[in-house]
């Protein structure tokens, strides 16, 4: 029988003893900006009871206490996140986190949140779609173009047309 979890839409950061029951859902390694060949953090997509999917990352400081402690797709209780406002719905790791692996899974596991085209570009901001995952078809695009993003950085983009494939 599971114990009594958290749930991450009633996540806040007053608190710091959260206790959830999750899937991994993603895992990979941010590389770091200067030295490619280092990791700058581990990054996760965890699923919780209620198929609210949110980014749990872990700091560089901390890579050594969790490196190769995760497999996606398979289920976890973690606990003694911090939770920061500025990153609505991210589970901070922290030295106090514990994580366990657990045997029996008692939730579905639901890695794909499908999302319409229309309620995206309905949408107030992309951040309310994290974790969404949205089908579609590439019927066009344009030439890539160069581009400064607001921290002075430049890249390249290119725009895609899509089609809602229903």
């Amino acid at each position: 029988m599971a114990l009594a979890t958290d749930i991450f839409e009633d996540v806040g950061p007053k608190k710091l003893g959260w206790y959830f029951n999750v899937y991994l859902i993603r895992l990979w390694e941010e590389p770091d900006k200067i030295n490619e060949k280092e990791t700058n953090s581990i990054n996760m997509v965890i699923q919780d009871v209620k198929d609210i999917q949110v980014q749990g990352p872990i700091s560089k400081y901390l890579i050594k206490q969790w490196r190769d402690k995760f497999k996606e797709f398979k289920i976890y209780t973690m606990s003694n996140f911090i939770v920061a406002d500025t990153r609505p719905r991210a589970q901070n790791f922290c030295k106090k986190t514990t994580v366990q692996p657990v045997e029996v899974p008692y939730f579905e596991l639901r890695p794909f949140v499908m999302k319409d085209i229309p309620d995206l570009l309905h949408a107030e901001s992309v951040d309310s779609y994290d974790g969404a995952n949205i089908v579609s078809k590439v019927v066009g695009k344009q030439e890539y173009r160069e581009v400064v993003t607001s921290k002075g950085i430049k890249t390249k983009r290119i725009a895609d047309t899509i089609k809602d494939i229903e």
